[in-house]
């Protein structure tokens, strides 16, 4: 069954990229059926916001690891804020985690969503209606696969 999955998903993949081929741009907003997507590759390491604070009295703060992912993560994202989503949305994920290194993949997700409406590439983190994440160790390099769908 697993492996079954594994399949369909490979083929998806590679269905959404040879799309993205044909439409000649990743990172454009595409009509597709009524619906709008964009296809984002963040080769990083998602950092937990959750699980990295830092906590002075009542006042927490996130971390240094998660404030550096953050800055590095809005070089992908800030040349895509004229993509701004303001309507509900489907998150489809595929994290790729270098090596056998072990990562909570809902707290990745939540990070992800912070990261997105921090860089105003959604508007609110409330309007994903649905979501849809797959990890997977053992990669050679660190990479999440997001691909955004307007409803």
């Amino acid at each position: 069954m697993a492996l079954l999955i594994s399949i369909l998903f490979g083929i998806w993949q590679h269905l959404v990229v040879l799309h993205t081929l044909y439409l000649k741009s990743s990172h454009k907003w595409q009509s597709i059926l009524d619906c709008q997507y964009m296809i984002i590759k963040l080769p990083l390491r998602i950092i937990s916001k959750k699980n990295s604070r830092r906590n002075f009295g009542r006042v927490s703060l996130p971390s240094k690891a998660y404030m550096n992912f953050q800055s590095l993560a809005g070089e992908y994202l800030i040349p895509l804020r004229q993509n701004y989503i303001v309507k509900p949305f489907i998150l489809h994920v595929f994290y790729h985690i270098k090596g056998n290194y072990h990562s909570d993949l809902d707290n990745a997700v939540t990070s992800l969503l912070d990261c997105l409406q921090h860089y105003q590439i959604i508007s609110d983190d409330d309007l994903c209606i649905e979501i849809h994440a797959r990890k997977e160790n053992g990669s050679k390099n660190w990479l999440c696969e997001i691909e955004l769908v307007e409803k």
